[in-house]
């Protein structure tokens, strides 16, 4: 005897899914649409940061007359600051603002920066490519082609290390006409601090830097001029 088939309905017994499967389906598009814009809205702040901050080109600033006696002083303290570094040895040694101009003017920032000690604070006038800061191949999808830009403008700087750490204090910072509020102040003291630290620690960088700055132990500017000691102690000062 054959059993007799009975054919069963198309989507016969299909279940939907449920209120269950339908919220979860509206707060994944939901997700996804939040997670999307914000990511296209935060493209477009970093771009538009980067417009507001970086000038569209460098403009080399007015070249300045360094004084023979400047640029004598500023390598012989320079030097010996490198031997005591080398040795081991502690030594102190003021700069004055035209021996600081004069080592900036033997590297290639001798066009892009400008130095001034008043106080306790260093004044600074740059102009200089966003290139000499690293690579940003990496960072173009964010930030777009900024090879060409760079970064112009002024500031006011107090620094000191401490507890074997470099703290920079930007007391003002002007970039591109735009003047920096409290907290971007801040963040960029935090960000030059911290550069100067991981160079030290790179195996690769630190190699290179110049030994003052490997055993750097002091440096602030004081009564307009910029105190550096490297070492550990107070012995061998120098004036």
């Amino acid at each position: 005897m054959c059993a007799l088939a009975i054919p069963r309905q198309q989507g016969a017994n299909r279940r939907g899914p449920g209120c269950f499967g339908y919220g979860c389906l509206i707060a994944t598009v939901i997700f996804c649409l939040v997670i999307g814009g914000a990511w296209f809205v935060g493209i477009r702040s970093i771009r538009g940061a980067v417009n507001r901050y970086t000038a569209t080109s460098v403009q080399p600033l007015a070249p300045i007359s360094i004084e023979a006696t400047a640029d004598v002083a500023a390598g012989l303290k320079w030097g010996n600051l490198s031997a005591a570094a080398l040795a081991g040895q502690n030594l102190s040694l003021e700069f004055t603002e035209g021996e600081i101009q004069a080592l900036i003017h033997t590297t290639p920032w001798r066009d892009w920066v400008r130095v001034s000690l008043k106080g306790n604070e260093a004044g600074l006038r740059f102009s200089f490519p966003l290139a000499a800061l690293g690579n940003w191949v990496a960072a173009s999808f964010l930030v777009g082609d900024i090879k060409e830009r760079g970064l112009v403008g002024s500031a006011r700087v107090s620094l000191m290390r401490k507890d074997s750490e470099l703290h920079v204090s930007f007391q003002e910072l002007v970039l591109n006409d735009q003047v920096l509020e409290d907290l971007p102040r801040g963040h960029a003291g935090d960000w030059v601090s911290g550069a100067f630290l991981n160079a030290l620690k790179d195996p690769e960088l630190g190699a290179s830097l110049p030994p003052v700055f490997k055993a750097l132990h002091e440096i602030q500017v004081r009564d307009g001029r910029l105190v550096v000691e490297v070492g550990g102690g107070l012995d061998g000062k120098v004036g």
